[in-house]
Parts: structure tokens; C-alpha cells; sequence
């Protein structure tokens, strides 16, 4: 399981929305589904920032 699909996957299981994960990250919405087609990956501080979102650090 890539990157991607990791985020897609936890994102849904945590009944969190695109937008919610965005204003987490601090990014758009349009970046999360990037980042979740796989077309682009988040960089180290938007990664700690998605963790962290979703409650984990690892």
C-alpha cells in the first residue's frame, strides 16, 4: 500500500472530509486529492502535519 492510498484510506475510516484533511495540512483541497491519486506526494511537513491530523506520528 503506497502513500496514496494510505491517506485515502485512513482519511475515510476516520469519516473525515478533503476539506478537513486540507485545513489540517494547511494546503487545498485540490493538493489532498493529488495527494491521494497518487499525482503528488506531500513533503516531510505537510506528512507530519497529515499525522498528526490524524492522530498518529507514525
Amino acid at each position: 500500500m503506497g502513500i496514496a492510498e494510505n491517506i485515502l484510506t485512513t482519511r475515510l475510516s476516520l469519516h473525515m472530509t478533503q476539506e478537513q484533511l486540507a485545513e489540517a495540512a494547511g494546503v487545498s483541497r485540490q493538493t489532498v486529492a493529488k495527494w491521494e491519486s497518487g499525482a503528488t506526494a506531500p513533503d516531510l511537513e505537510h506528512a507530519a502535519a497529515i499525522a498528526e491530523a490524524f492522530g498518529t506520528t507514525s
